[in-house]
């Protein structure tokens, strides 16, 4: 067997064979943001497997076939002609090889900004012979951003904390997609900048730095968040700011990270935002 990896205009590419002669049309998609940029391209009727953690009901009669780890035998017996995967499962390169499947590594949870989001969107339409609807995507997603910036104040914004897991407390820094929706928006992330872009966080700092807002993905409800110790002195608290946001909207790198800013802006500042 003859395998060699290209790099795809920046993404990894395994190649088990020989290069795709055609876009491929029996397509695997192992992440939720991947899948969202297929469905966005018009492509969606050549998925035939998903990842498990799509929402349930979606994609009825697509079997799924794993998440982080992929479910090797209900891949190999789709017979896809590409499988779209993270980088994070490129630690799966030699089973990969080993069931002869074709895959490309697309960076979906490492995407720091929109604009690596538009970068994989436009990487996605190329291969599925979609180049001129990636573009007018990306081109579409860029005017929403920047009519939504335009319509931001002059001054910086409020400080603001966003919490991604509760137990024990995870914060999104500056360097997460999170991070960036918040330093487009010119809030104030209190996390200070981070090798880690979602580090972990005690109680009593995100007291002592007084978040205006708290956002959270709502794995224990705001009531509780406020109920904490030392937190009703907080700003956020006391003026009713904690706040919970769809976890997946603001986590995928697919195109609806444009919709999670504005829904972000709406929320800091009471602007009404439309597409």
């Amino acid at each position: 067997m003859r395998s060699f990896v290209s790099i795809f205009f920046g993404a990894t590419f395994l190649f088990l064979s020989q290069p795709l002669a055609a876009a491929p049309r029996r397509l695997v998609s192992l992440l939720p943001s991947h899948t969202e940029i297929v469905q966005a391209l018009g492509a969606g009727e050549f998925l035939v497997g998903v990842s498990d953690v799509e929402k349930k009901g979606a994609w009825p009669g697509v079997p799924r076939v794993g998440g982080l780890e992929p479910n090797w035998e209900a891949l190999i017996a789709l017979k896809p002609d590409l499988v779209l995967a993270d980088n994070s499962h490129e630690r799966f390169e030699n089973e990969f090889k080993r069931f002869r499947l074709q895959v490309l590594f697309l960076p979906g949870t490492g995407a720091q900004t929109m604009e690596d989001v538009f970068s994989i969107i436009q990487k996605m339409g190329a291969l599925l012979d979609r180049t001129s609807t990636a573009e007018a995507l990306v081109q579409t997603c860029r005017a929403r951003v920047k009519k939504i910036e335009s319509r931001l104040p002059s001054a910086n914004g409020p400080s603001v904390y966003f919490e991604i897991w509760p137990r024990p407390f995870q914060a999104c820094a500056p360097s997460s997609l999170q991070g960036h929706l918040l330093s487009r928006a010119k809030a104030k992330n209190i996390m200070p900048p981070s090798r880690n872009s979602m580090p972990l966080v005690s109680s009593e700092w995100v007291a002592e730095h007084s978040p205006e807002f708290i956002l959270h993905t709502g794995i224990v409800s705001s009531d509780e968040i406020a109920r904490r110790p030392g937190w009703e002195r907080l700003p956020a608290v006391k003026n009713g700011r904690v706040i919970v946001v769809d976890p997946d909207k603001f986590s995928r790198a697919g195109p609806g990270i444009v919709q999670a800013f504005e829904e972000l802006v709406g929320i800091l500042y009471g602007l009404e935002v439309r597409p």
